[in-house]
This record gives C-alpha cells, sequence and structure tokens, in this order.
C-alpha cells in the first residue's frame, strides 16, 4: 500500500519561492478583484500579482482602492521588489513586469503599434522562471489577453481559473475557456474559497518541486505505474519512457483540482471516471508553442540552412520537412513562411511540410489555421499583411501557405516515419523522453532523412549517444547532418505491419509479433543481465545468443572456439564455430531451449593448428526485461587429465567405454530429432493442406478483389470528379469571401458584425473614423455597452433579437444620439441576420449618418420661407411683364418708390420715366422686347415725393421649361448717390490735379537750389587736401551680400589718386582701375563699416607700385547706409617725419595745419598702480589750437583733464584699453556748427581728430526734406487716382450684382406666378426645381455680399480652435461632387487622412468654398482638384517658408489674364479694384477672390496665384498650424 507523499526522501531540503498567484484583468475586473479580496483570508501563505491594462498616462489609484479591502499588505509594484507571502502586489501604469528569481521585475512599455500583452508577459515569465504551485486566474475584461500565459503556466503544472458568466466583459475568460487552458470556471467568492484550499495543500504542491534523480529513483512507484498503465489501456499511448518529473507534475496538478492527495486516490478516482483519462491525455499532452519561436535560429534557417537546401534543388524537386511534436501549427507555418519567401510564389521548386501530434486536438486546430492577436504577436507586420486575413478578431492562414502544409496525428514512436526528408525539426520533444526512446528516435529520423538530410533540435536537446548517426554543423545552434550508414536503418521497427496484418486478419500475425517481441533488449538492460549472472558464478569465454543463434554479444577470449567463416561477413553461431563443435552446439542449445534448463557437453575434441584441445561446453537460457529468449554459451578448455574421471589402468578400455557411452547418446538424440522430424512433417502436412485450402480461398477473394478494384476505380473516379468540383467551389468561395471583406472594409457607411448574442465580431473602417473608436476597445463588447450604453435601446434590443430569432430585417429605423468627441448622430439603422463560416449566426448592422442630411433639409426649409418673404421686401425694384409686353407685376419695393396702389389695372409705367429719358427707354424696350435679348438703361424714375432719382435697371426674357418665352422679367437698383459721387469726384480730380502741376513747378524750383548747393558743397571738399569719396555698395544679386563699392560723389584728390577722369570715375568700381584699393583688408574694413556704422581709421603704406608713400584712410557709413565716406589722406610726409623727429617737426606740422579738421595726439599717463590716470598733449595742428583759442605753443604738454571735460577722457581711455576707436558727431549749440570727432589709438596713445561738417549735415538735411516733400506728393496722387478708380469699378461692381439678383429673383417670381397656370405636376415639379436653383445661387450670391460687407467694415474676428481640417475639408468637397458632376468635371479630392491644425474653421470653410466654386463656374471640361497637406509635401514653397500646412485649388478653366493676375498679388485695395472689374464681366461672382484675399490677410495666410489663360489656374493658400496670439 502506498503511502503518502511527499517523503523526507524525495523533497527539497533547502527553501522554496513563495508561491504566487497572478491575476490578470482589464475593463470590469477591479469589481472581481475586490469581491475576491473582501472573501479571501489574509494568511494564505501565498503572494497575489495583480496585472490590471491601464493606459501608459492613466495615475492609478489601485492601491489605495484595494487597501481599503483587506489585511494584507498592497504595494505598487517596483523594479527587483522581492516577493513576500501575504502580500498585493500591483503593477505600475506605462510598465510590463516579469518574474526572476523570486522578485519582480519591471519592464519599459512599447509604444504603439507594438500589441500590448502585460497579462501574456507575467504569466509565461512565470511558467517558465517559478513553475512550482503557480496558479494564474483570468478575471473580467477584452479581447484574449491571458489565454497563451494560463497555457504556459497549465504546461508547467500550475492551476488555472476563470471567472464564470458573473464576469461584466467576458471576452478575456470565455476565450480562455474556448481555447481549453482553463481548469476551473467560478464566480470571484468560489475564486476566494478555492484559493484558500489551495493554500492548505502544501504537501501535494511539494510534489511538484521532486529533484530529477528522485524523479529516476521513483519510477518504479506502484501508484504511478498503476496509473500509466490504466493510461495506456484507455488512450492506446505507453507513457512509460517518458520523463517522470514531468508526467508527474502533470499527475499533481489534476490531483489538486479533485482535492486528492496521493498518487493511490488519483489512481482510485481514475478508474472510478473513465473520462478521466483521455482528459489526463490531453494535459501530457499540451505544450506552449508560437510562432517563429527562438529568433536566432530562425535567421539561422532563412539566411544559412534554407538557400543551403534550395541551392542542391532542381527545378521540378520538392522541399520536404517534416515537424514531429508541431503542436497547434505555429512552427510549420512560419517555416513554410521562410520558404515561400525565400523561393517566391511562382518557383519551380515545390514544398511539402509534413508536421504531426500524438494530441488530435492540436491537430485539429492546426488545420483551421486560425490564431488570435496574441498568437501572431511575433509575426512581423509584412508577414501578417502577406499571408494571413483577418476575420473577426483573429488571423486565418492563406490558402498559399496552409496548402504547402500537412497536419496528421503521428506516434513518432510507434508509426513509420516519413521519409526522403531534407530537414527535421524535433525541437523540445526529446526532453521529455528518456533515454530508450531518445535513441529510437535517433534511429528513426536516421531512416527517415535523405543522405545528407538535417536535423534541427531544441536549445537544451543533443544528439546523445546517437553520435554515431548525425554530427553537429554549427556549435551555436542545434543542428546536425545526417552520416551514411546503411546499417543504420533497420534500427526502428515498423510497428505498424503487424497492426495492418492483424486488422486484415492475417494468419502469420501471431509469428510477426513473435519476431517483433524477440527484437534484441536494449544494451544497458542486457549488460546487466550478463554482467550480474556471470560475475556470480562464472567467469569464462562465453557469447550470447539468440533463438536464430545470432551471437549479440561476446565476453572473454572466444578466439579459440570461433572464427570468421570465408564469404559473406555474418555473426551466425553456427558459422563461427569450430566444425567439431558445430554438431553439439547446436544439439546442446536445442535442449536448452527445449526444456528451459541448463545442459553442459564436456569431452568434446577439436584441432587448431594440429593441436588437439578438449572443451566444455555450458547453454545457460535467460530472459531479458522485454521478455526475450536468449542463451548463455560457455566455453572452456579443460586438460586432458579431468576427462580420467576413474583411475582404471587400462586406457583403451576406458576409451571404449567413453565411445559407447557418446553413441548411445547420439542414439538417444537421433531417436529424439527423428520423432520430431516425423512430428514436424505431420505438421508441414497439415499445414500444406490448409495452405492448399487457404489458396482456393484466397483465389476466390482475388476474383473478388478484382471486382471490387473495378468498383473501386469507378468510385475513385466520381469522388476525382467531386474533388475537382469541390476545389473549384473552394475557390469560389474564397474569392467571395475576399469580394465581402473588401466591400466590409471599403463601404462607407458604419457597419458591424454582431454575433447571436449581439457581442461586436468585427467593424469596418467607416465605423471607426465616424464614432472615434479603436478596435481593441470594441470587439468582443456587447452592442448596448458601447458609449456608456447609449445603444440600450428597449425597441431596438427587440428588433435585433427579432433579426436572430425570426429572421426578420430591420430597415431604417431612426435613432439619434450624442457622441463624447463627435456630437449629435442622427442615424438609420438597417439589419438582418447572415450565416458565416460554420453555420455561425451572426447580424450586419448597417449604420446610415443622415445628420448632415437632416441638417441641410431644415437649412433649405428656412431659407424658403426667408426667401419667399425676401423677394416681397427686397430692394430692389421688381417687375413683371407677359408675351404682350404689359406689366403682371409689381413687387412692394416698386410700388412704394412710385407710390402707385396695388391691384390698380391701369398703370403706365414709363409715366415715371423723366420726359428727357422717357423716348430712350421705349426705343430701347421695343428695340430688344420681339429679339429676346437682355438690356440695361439708366434713366431717372419719379419718386412718390416727385423727386427724380437715377436708376439702372436690367431686363431679361423669361422661356418656360420646354423653351417658350413667357416674357420679361427687370429689376431696377437706385444709383441715384454713384451718379452724383461720380460727378462730384471727377470735378474734384480736375482740381486736384491743377495743384499737382503748380506743385510740381515748385519742386522743379527746388531741384535747381539743391543741384545749386550740391556745387557749394563741391567746393568745400575740392578745397580738402583729402581724397573725399562718397561711396555706393554693390551688392551680390544672390545673396544679397556687399562685394563692392563705386564712387557716387568726390572731390579732385580722388581722380589725382586713382586716376580716373570726370567722364568714367562713375562706370567703374574702385578695383577695375586700382586693385590696390580694394585689398583684402581694406574692402573688409568698408564692409564693416557699412555693416555696423562705426568710422574706422587706417594707415595704408605703398597704396600702389613704385610709389613709397602712406595714405590714412578714415571710413564712415553714410546716413542713408547705402554706402561709405572715404578719407583718403596722403601721410607719408608724417611718416618720414617720425623717423627723423626733431628735423621735421615743422614739415609735420604743417602738414597737420592743412587739415580740414582738428588733430591732436596724446600720450597716457600712468599712476602708481600702472593705471592711466590723465593724458598729455604730444602734438596738434592749428586748427585744434584755434579750437581752444590758444596759441600752438602753450598747449604741447598740457593736461587733457584741462581740455576735455570727464566723459570725454573716459572714452579715450577705453580707446586705449580695446584699440577700437570711436567717432561721434556733435552738434555745438552756441556755435550753430556740427562737428565729426574721431578718437583712435596710436602707438601708444591716442589721436583726436575734429572736423566741422555743419556744411555736409546741412546739406544732408535739405535734401532729405525735399525727397519727403517729393515722395508725400506723388503718393498723394497714387492714392487719389486709386480712390478714383476704386469708386468707379464699386458702382460697376454693385451695377453687376444688382444685374444677378434682379435676374434670379425675376426667374423665381416668373416660375411662381407660373405654378398655378401649369396643369401637370411633372411642369410644376420642373418649375419648382428652377426656383430652387434659382434661389440657392440668390443664397449664395447674398452670402457673398455680406461676407464682404462684413470684411470691408472689418467686423471679422478669429475664432481659433483645434480640429482637423481633412475631415472638414473631405466634408466639403464631398458635397460639391454633385455640383461638379452636373457639369461634367471630375473633382479630385488629395489629402491627409488626418491633420490637426489650430485656425478659424468658419473662415478656411469659406475660403476652399469660395475657390471650389469658382473653379467649377468655369471650368467647361476637365477636372477641378483640391489638395491639402503638411507644407513639407511642396515642392517649392515659393517665399512662404514660415507656414507649415497648405491647400491647393486647381482647374483646367479659362485662366486669369497676366494683368489681372499682378493685380490679383498685391495689396488689398488692388484686390478690391480687380473684384469690381471681374464683377462686372463675371456675373458678380468676382466677389469672391475679395473674400478670400481679405479672409486670408485675416489668418496670416499666404497666397500664391499661378494661371495661364487658356489652361486653367492654381490657387496656394498656406497657413501656419499654430497661433502664437490667439487675440490676433
Amino acid at each position: 500500500m502506498s503511502e503518502k507523499l511527499p517523503t523526507r526522501k524525495n523533497i527539497l531540503k533547502e527553501e522554496k519561492p513563495v508561491r504566487i498567484v497572478a491575476i490578470g484583468a482589464s475593463a470590469g475586473g477591479l469589481d472581481a478583484i475586490s469581491r475576491i479580496l473582501e472573501n479571501l483570508s489574509p494568511a494564505t501563505g501565498m503572494a497575489y500579482v495583480y496585472i490590471q491594462h491601464l493606459s501608459p498616462t492613466f495615475e492609478s489609484h489601485l492601491k489605495d482602492i484595494l487597501s481599503r479591502l483587506t489585511a494584507m499588505t498592497v504595494e505598487e509594484a517596483s523594479h527587483e521588489m522581492k516577493i513576500e507571502p501575504n502580500h498585493v502586489y500591483i503593477i505600475p501604469p506605462d510598465k510590463d513586469m516579469e518574474i526572476l528569481d523570486g522578485a519582480l521585475t519591471l519592464i519599459q512599455r512599447k509604444p504603439r503599434p507594438f500589441l500590448h500583452l502585460p497579462i501574456d508577459k507575467f504569466f509565461i515569465s512565470l511558467s517558465e522562471r517559478q513553475k512550482d504551485g503557480a496558479i494564474g486566474i483570468i478575471l473580467s475584461g477584452m479581447a484574449n489577453d491571458g489565454t497563451l500565459g494560463l497555457k504556459a503556466i497549465k504546461v508547467a503544472g500550475g492551476v488555472t481559473i476563470a471567472q464564470d458568466d458573473s464576469a461584466k466583459h467576458q471576452s478575456m475568460p470565455r476565450y480562455a475557456i474556448t481555447e481549453g487552458v482553463v481548469d476551473l470556471v467560478l464566480s470571484p467568492f468560489e475564486i476566494a474559497k478555492e484559493l484558500e484550499r489551495l493554500s492548505g495543500q502544501t504537501a501535494v504542491f511539494k510534489l511538484t518541486a521532486v529533484q530529477e534523480e528522485d524523479v529516476e529513483d521513483e519510477a518504479s512507484d506502484e501508484d504511478l505505474k498503476k496509473i500509466l498503465q490504466y493510461l495506456k489501456q484507455a488512450v492506446g499511448v505507453d507513457f512509460d519512457h517518458y520523463k517522470m518529473s514531468t508526467i508527474r507534475r502533470r499527475i499533481v496538478r489534476r490531483m489538486l483540482l479533485y482535492k486528492l492527495e496521493t498518487l493511490n486516490d488519483y489512481s482510485i478516482y481514475l478508474k472510478q471516471h473513465p473520462n478521466e483519462a483521455r482528459t489526463l491525455y490531453n494535459d501530457l499532452l499540451i505544450n506552449v508553442t508560437n510562432f517563429f519561436r527562438d529568433t536566432e535560429t530562425m535567421d539561422y534557417l532563412e539566411k544559412k540552412l534554407f538557400p543551403q537546401i534550395i541551392k542542391n534543388k532542381s527545378a521540378g524537386e520538392t522541399i520536404r520537412i517534416w515537424i514531429p511534436a508541431c503542436s497547434t501549427g505555429q512552427e510549420a507555418y512560419s517555416l513554410a513562411m521562410i520558404l515561400l519567401e525565400l523561393l517566391g510564389e511562382t518557383t519551380a521548386i515545390s514544398i511539402q511540410i509534413f508536421a504531426s501530434d500524438l494530441s488530435e486536438l492540436a491537430i485539429s486546430r492546426a488545420r483551421q489555421g486560425l490564431y488570435s492577436k496574441s498568437e501572431v504577436v511575433d509575426v512581423s507586420a509584412t508577414r501578417i499583411s502577406r499571408f494571413f486575413i483577418k476575420k473577426d478578431d483573429q488571423y486565418l492562414v492563406k490558402k498559399s501557405i496552409r496548402d504547402l502544409c500537412v497536419f496528421a496525428p503521428h506516434n513518432v514512436l510507434r508509426d513509420p516515419p516519413f521519409s526522403r526528408l531534407d530537414l527535421i525539426s524535433c525541437r523540445n520533444l526529446l526532453i521529455y523522453l528518456d533515454t530508450v526512446y531518445q535513441q529510437k528516435v535517433m534511429g528513426t529520423f536516421h531512416y527517415a532523412l535523405n543522405p545528407e538530410g538535417f536535423l534541427l533540435l531544441g536549445n537544451s536537446e543533443a544528439v546523445g549517444s546517437a553520435v554515431s548517426l548525425f554530427s553537429q554543423i554549427d556549435k551555436k545552434q542545434k543542428i546536425f547532418i545526417r552520416k551514411s550508414r546503411d546499417a543504420s536503418k533497420a534500427a526502428f521497427d515498423m510497428n505498424l505491419r503487424w497492426r495492418v496484418a492483424a486488422r486484415l486478419g492475417h494468419t502469420g500475425s501471431v509469428n510477426i509479433r513473435s519476431k517483433i517481441s524477440e527484437l534484441p533488449a536494449p544494451v544497458r538492460d542486457l549488460d546487466k543481465e550478463v554482467d550480474a549472472f556471470l560475475l556470480k558464478k562464472y567467469v569464462p569465454a562465453c557469447i550470447v545468443v539468440d533463438q536464430d543463434l545470432e551471437i549479440l554479444q561476446f565476453r572473454g577470449s572466444t578466439g579459440l572456439f570461433l572464427e570468421h567463416s570465408p564469404g559473406k561477413a555474418s555473426f551466425n553461431l553456427l558459422k563461427m564455430a569450430r566444425p567439431s563443435l558445430v554438431f553439439e552446439l547446436r544439439n546442446t542449445i536445442h535442449k536448452s531451449k527445449k526444456s528451459g534448463e541448463i545442459f553442459r557437453k564436456t569431452g568434446l575434441e577439436m584441432t587448431v593448428n594440429e593441436r588437439t584441445h578438449y572443451v566444455e561446453i555450458e547453454v545457460v537460457p535467460i530472459r531479458n526485461t522485454a521478455d526475450q529468449s536468449l542463451f548463455l554459451v560457455l566455453l572452456e578448455e579443460v586438460m586432458p587429465g579431468v576427462l580420467a574421471e576413474d583411475k582404471i589402468s587400462n586406457f583403451r578400455d576406458d576409451r571404449i567405454k567413453q565411445l559407447e557411452m557418446e553413441l548411445s547418446s547420439l542414439r538417444k538424440d537421433m531417436h529424439s530429432i527423428i520423432e520430431e522430424q516425423e512430428k514436424s512433417n505431420e505438421e508441414l502436412q497439415s499445414a500444406n493442406e490448409e495452405i492448399v485450402s487457404s489458396n482456393e480461398e484466397l483465389q476466390s477473394i482475388n476474383e473478388e478483389l478484382e471486382t471490387s478494384k473495378e468498383e473501386i476505380e469507378s468510385t475513385n473516379e466520381e469522388l476525382l470528379t467531386i474533388n475537382q468540383e469541390l476545389l473549384t467551389r473552394n475557390d469560389q468561395l474564397t474569392e467571395a469571401y475576399g469580394y465581402a471583406e473588401a466591400i466590409f472594409s471599403t463601404i462607407g457607411e458604419a457597419t458591424l458584425v454582431l454575433n447571436k448574442e449581439l457581442r461586436i465580431k468585427s467593424a469596418n473602417k467607416a465605423f471607426y473614423k465616424i464614432f472615434h473608436v479603436q478596435e481593441e476597445h470594441i470587439e468582443g463588447r456587447m452592442f448596448y455597452e458601447l458609449d456608456k450604453r447609449q445603444w440600450d435601446i428597449p425597441q431596438l434590443r427587440q428588433l435585433l433579437e427579432e433579426v436572430i430569432t425570426n429572421n426578420a430585417h430591420i430597415k431604417s429605423y431612426e435613432v439619434c444620439l450624442h457622441f463624447q468627441g463627435v456630437g449629435e448622430k442622427i442615424m438609420l439603422l438597417h439589419a438582418r441576420k447572415v450565416v458565416q463560416h460554420e453555420r455561425k449566426e451572426a447580424i450586419l448592422l448597417v449604420i446610415e449618418d443622415i445628420t448632415e442630411h437632416r441638417r441641410v433639409q431644415r437649412m433649405l426649409e428656412e431659407r424658403q420661407a426667408w426667401f419667399h418673404d425676401m423677394i416681397d421686401h427686397a430692394p430692389a425694384l421688381v417687375w413683371v411683364t407677359g408675351q404682350d409686353s404689359r406689366i403682371n407685376f409689381l413687387n412692394k419695393a416698386l410700388l412704394e418708390f412710385t407710390g402707385h396702389i396695388a391691384g390698380d389695372s391701369d398703370y403706365d409705367f414709363t409715366s415715371y420715366i423723366h420726359e428727357n429719358d422717357r423716348e430712350q427707354y421705349k426705343a430701347t424696350c421695343t428695340k430688344k422686347f420681339p429679339d429676346k435679348q437682355i438690356f440695361s438703361i439708366e434713366y431717372r424714375l419719379r419718386r412718390n415725393d416727385g423727386e427724380y432719382r437715377w436708376v439702372l435697371e436690367t431686363a431679361k426674357p423669361m422661356f418656360s421649361p420646354d423653351g417658350k418665352f413667357t416674357g420679361y422679367i427687370g429689376n431696377g437698383t437706385e444709383i441715384h448717390l454713384q451718379k452724383t459721387l461720380s460727378e462730384q469726384l471727377n470735378l474734384h480730380v480736375q482740381q486736384r490735379t491743377q495743384e499737382l502741376r503748380e506743385t510740381n513747378i515748385e519742386l522743379e524750383t527746388s531741384n535747381k537750389e539743391l543741384t545749386k548747393t550740391a556745387d557749394r558743397l563741391l567746393s568745400v571738399l575740392n578745397g580738402v587736401p583729402a581724397a573725399i569719396t562718397l561711396m555706393e555698395v554693390i551688392k551680390d544679386d544672390k545673396t544679397g551680400e556687399a562685394v563692392d563699392f563705386i564712387i557716387s560723389v568726390y572731390n579732385h584728390q580722388v581722380l589725382e589718386l586713382t586716376g580716373f577722369n570726370p567722364e568714367n570715375i562713375h562706370e567703374n568700381s574702385s578695383i577695375e582701375r586700382k586693385p590696390k584699393l580694394k585689398m583684402p583688408e581694406l574692402l573688409d574694413l568698408y564692409i564693416r563699416v557699412l555693416k555696423t556704422g562705426e568710422p574706422v581709421y587706417k594707415e595704408i603704406s605703398d597704396l600702389f607700385p613704385g610709389d613709397n608713400s602712406c595714405y590714412a584712410f578714415f571710413i564712415t557709413r553714410q546716413i542713408d547706409k547705402n554706402g561709405v565716406v572715404v578719407t583718403i589722406l596722403d601721410i607719408s610726409e608724417r611718416k618720414n617725419a617720425d623717423k627723423k623727429l626733431m628735423k621735421s617737426l615743422e614739415s609735420l606740422q604743417a602738414v597737420l595745419d592743412c587739415s580740414p579738421g582738428s588733430i591732436s595726439y596724446l600720450k597716457p599717463v600712468y599712476g602708481e598702480k600702472k593705471e592711466v590716470e590723465d593724458f598729455i598733449l604730444v602734438v596738434s595742428n592749428q586748427k585744434f589750437a584755434n579750437e581752444f583759442h590758444k596759441p600752438l605753443s602753450e598747449l604741447v604738454d598740457s593736461r587733457a583733464t584741462e581740455l576735455y571735460p570727464a566723459d570725454a577722457i573716459a572714452k579715450m581711455k577705453q580707446v586705449l584699453s580695446t584699440g577700437e576707436h570711436s567717432y561721434e558727431e556733435i552738434y555745438f549749440s552756441e556755435e550753430k556748427k556740427w562737428s565729426g570727432i574721431s578718437i583712435m589709438r596710436h602707438k601708444q596713445g591716442v589721436v583726436i581728430a575734429g572736423l566741422n561738417i555743419t556744411s555736409l549735415k546741412d546739406a544732408e538735411q535739405q535734401q532729405i526734406k525735399w525727397i519727403q516733400q517729393l515722395d508725400e506728393s506723388n503718393e498723394m496722387i497714387q492714392s487719389l487716382e486709386k480712390m478714383r478708380q476704386y469708386i468707379s469699378h464699386r458702382g460697376e461692381f454693385l451695377r453687376a450684382t444688382s444685374h444677378d439678383l434682379r435676374s434670379s429673383f425675376g426667374i423665381i417670381m416668373g416660375a411662381t406666378a407660373l405654378l398655378n397656370l401649369m396643369d401637370t405636376e411633372e411642369q410644376r415639379a420642373r418649375s419648382l426645381e428652377m426656383i430652387q436653383r434659382n434661389l440657392r445661387q440668390v443664397t449664395y450670391m447674398m452670402n457673398q455680399l455680406l461676407d464682404y460687407s462684413r470684411l470691408e467694415a472689418g467686423q471679422e474676428r478669429l475664432e481659433i480652435s483645434n480640429f482637423d481640417v481633412s475631415d472638414m475639408l473631405n466634408e466639403l468637397c464631398e458635397s460639391m461632387v454633385p455640383i461638379a458632376k452636373d457639369k461634367n468635371l471630375w473633382l479630385k479630392i488629395d489629402g491627409e487622412d488626418q491633420l490637426i491644425i489650430q485656425g478659424d474653421l468658419v473662415k478656411i470653410r469659406r475660403i476652399v468654398q469660395n475657390l471650389v466654386l469658382n473653379a467649377i463656374k468655369y471650368t467647361k471640361n476637365g477636372r477641378v482638384s483640391v489638395k491639402w497637406g503638411r507644407s513639407e509635401n511642396i515642392e517649392k514653397l515659393s517665399k512662404f517658408t514660415d507656414y507649415q500646412w497648405f491647400i491647393d485649388v486647381e482647374d483646367t478653366g479659362v485662366g486669369i489674364s497676366a494683368s489681372l493676375l499682378s493685380q490679383l498679388t498685391e495689396t488689398s485695395e488692388d484686390v478690391k479694384q480687380v473684384m469690381g472689374q471681374s464683377s462686372a464681366s463675371a456675373t458678380g461672382e468676382g466677389i469672391g477672390l475679395f473674400i478670400v484675399k481679405r479672409l486670408c490677410e485675416l489668418l496670416s495666410a499666404g497666397l500664391t496665384i499661378e494661371s495661364n489663360e487658356g489652361e486653367g489656374t492654381l490657387f496656394r493658400i498656406l497657413l501656419p498650424v499654430t497661433y502664437k496670439n490667439e487675440g490676433n
């Protein structure tokens, strides 16, 4: 009787990790975990890890919530936190979590589009790194996260639990239950109690912690053997040679579920519940796999092994691969994908992949090829799109991949293998087998592979003792190549043969079984058996033979007794034994076999190499563990003396007696053999008779088989025909399914597929776009739970249930709901029942969004009422005549204007016209009326107060729908004010023109005075000894940088210095004649002064070749910053005087005195701290002395503090310390003069130069003043001219707009008047259609006028907000498609799917609407395209480099003239003129260009226009994505 486990012998003595309960949940999981903790004991000794789906940015309060529900410590997990019992750990947001060595490790969550599966990740980590006592629980949630993790825990021997129907969202638990990876389905309360019970099963849990060595010792445990024996009888699979540790772990897991404590209890339970055997069998076979498992191995196959196999294949050959233990098929499909990528779809080399497994459930799943999102998470997006079809919330392997794989149930240890294989991939199967089965599998693989086939094993597997069969080709990867060895072909048994023979009733089946049972026993067991016997009793030379006398083993030295015979090699004992021993060996073994006892034969002689040997033979029958009959033959040489047993002196008599005994024995043996032979003959005779009888029966059976064969062939032909039809039908179904999927995904209406429980199976793209939801948020949820249960409408629920139960249809069921972030939606629902794959019923629900339709319908009704009222209150003077030219309608405005009473039939309209205009009006009407032509005329009309007012009237003929002339409609607009203003403006312009002529005369006089002043200034400059020039800058056309200078003003010294003459000095730059003047250093100084405005003093020697002179350059920037003033002074003499200071002092002073300005040189005076305290005057010129009104001699050696103020001394110190020269222009108010003061460092002192520039300043100021007056006069003239043009164009615009409004109102009035006169509904419908068309036109024109009025009045304000401009533009363009189709135009829409910007939605919409409508109107054929996107997608951005998104509106219309196009790109005032011009020539709708331009300015947008007459126009608007200040 078995004892309770565990015992002290087989349990690890070291402390085991804390048992962990992993709990995964998503939506609705908080309620379930709360109820579990409320009912769970805080002292279970287990740790609880709660993994909840959380948003990365979500601030979790789970710790606070759960802490109030349990006495256990609740903590948010941190990196490398050690797990302790009776603690609850919570996953933090934006993290993934795993377990390692009893501690929690945190991993940064990967961003989208990576599929986030935190529950699977932790569960799998728990199953791999801490198998002992793991418990996995799945609570409420959507999608299928956690299913793979539960499967991994179950494989590792843990317990798996799922929440029952109490889950708010049942997708996660239900999917796990469907996949068969859940042991218990319980409510939260029951889960808590089950956890408490499992926490008390410590002894049973420890069974899973048994060490491998202990497992080997306990493999003979009686209870475990009984369980395996019963399992073998129930399912036909022998698990005796499987790893006992794995089997024990899986059995213990079942014991936990049934509350059993010992293996004996489970053995009894197994016999009492027959179905449990199949469940245990499935548990033992369950395995975890995934696509492209082990990335390094897959890369090796793709880059090295498969290319090598393909290289060795010729066209028409097949690549054959076998995957034993394929589980649910992911590895087979993975290899098929890699091969197909390498070979391509149209390769001449075919692919055939055999995938087998013991589990029929796994094979069935693999054949379906249907996998969840979590199962394809390791497949790249490219491969998913190429090799999978999305079906509801799962992925189906495409037919191109499925056809390459053959899935079949197969026992690699028992069934014949597949043959002629190029590769066998057997990963993680050998680890579950012991050495005996591993050797058997290796022999099978060796037989199945081609001579140079490959074997792929798992990372923790090896070929073991089969090194003679395979050699490893890559040290890192477990890839082996088959060795050529003919004998290995028979290393495995073909058990299928006797099973097939037995099924066919073959008479020799028993013999076949016996032959199989007599196969050699495993080497290790045979060694033990033989060695144990020999060590116990014998130590002679011996051999082991089987029943056919084939030698299996040799022991000791057998060379004296055995030798190889010539010819074919053989291990048969009778062929290897010495001839004199053959008979006795055969006879002795025969006797031992017959009696089952030990037989001995002594006194045998044999001659070897002419020497006589005496031999003793002993045969011992033995049996191995496989119950196979073997014989141990002991051969021993004995000495001759041993043969003389009796001490007889007569050796001859003794020899005779011995021979007689042997002869007697031989006779007995011969008699026995004869009897056996006779008996055998009788048996053979009987067998022969049976064979003859059987032969006759077989002939009869053969005839029947021939008949059956013909029938089978006929049936086979029918089956082939049916199969071909089924294949064709399958292709048609696949194609239809593809069409259905394409239609479903591209249909514009939101569409859902619901199962019969009204859960969402799938939705199309339109649904996600319209309702702004994600796929993972809705699939698997109840339809009524969407959007805070807004869809939970009782009537709708009843209708949908009737669709399933009664096959009813829902047509146009209207609902109105408000969605967050979308707004209110009015929808029509349509639904019907459909039958999907595997006859599953579903509901196809189509949601038609009619929100915009209803809004437009309401707006149209309001507009119709508004315009009916507006016609009668329109400001225009409207009249209508019949065919006889008699007026039959006057609107209210005309009646009130003339004072005529409504209803008076004696109405003479011409009597109200001024007598000077009456005849012209009648003549125009008489001329135009018969020809039915449009005409316009201006005349004076008497108002009701007797005053005549100017009126512009436009008359237009009216025609019925059939083209019949029905009369005229006319409308008049009072233009009296415009007429009067125009006359007054013309008079004012004439007066202003005369004033400008007088101003021009004054300007000419001023110019003469300016010329005179310039001549005087030049005389002053010529009196200066230095060369003084005003040089204008020359800039590079591309970069805008200064590159050279050209002389504009100069004195005579410049001509002498440069060699120019007055005729060519303005034509060339300085370097063209004197390159030395543009030495790099000097040119850099010019440019620096031009940029900074700081004057520069520079002394340059050897300016001209052969000239030893030295020149001083004083450079300043012109006031207008367009050039520099360069003063060039030859200081050669001063330099020479410096060399001979004492001798040349007078000459130097003369030079200084000749300077037009004051010059002084001062040296610093240093104090005790070596800081400059003061300056002392060393030398100065007479101009300097004159400024101080002292003789020059008295000023020498004067202190600077005596001459200059403190700020000047500070500036001198700064120049001395920094070396930067200083220049300043100072105005002396007392003396009323300007002086230019320059301070620069010279050697150890500073030079101060002053120049009286009063005349230059006065001339400059006078010149600026005159130029400003001239510019103001020109601007005034231009403003007056623009005002005149604007008023003229505005009048033209008003006349054209009034004309269009009168035309539309006339048509409306005419059609309205004729409604009652029409006899048929068709005529009334046409008339109403015409009225509606004109009403839309009038509405558009009135909106344009209102926009124009608001823009002109400056009343428009920006309303900045964030929105998706792509949605708005798509909606706007879709609404204009019918308008384009009416003109047979193609409206092309091209833009980004989503573009979030900041701006004014209404104004951007008005801009695009105006441009698109104008484009459609003025395009006769071709297309109108609307494009938008980000600015980086534009090839040429022109000058608008600060804008970040654009809108293009392009047409193939008449285009815009060059003159008009140039005006459109100018200022707003120019656009007003263009608006007036275009209005006059384009029926009044050119106002749209003005509105577009003004709105673009308001939005800080850039507008560019490209147009060619007769080819089309492109309007491009560039706008910023954001606005820094929304108030602007």
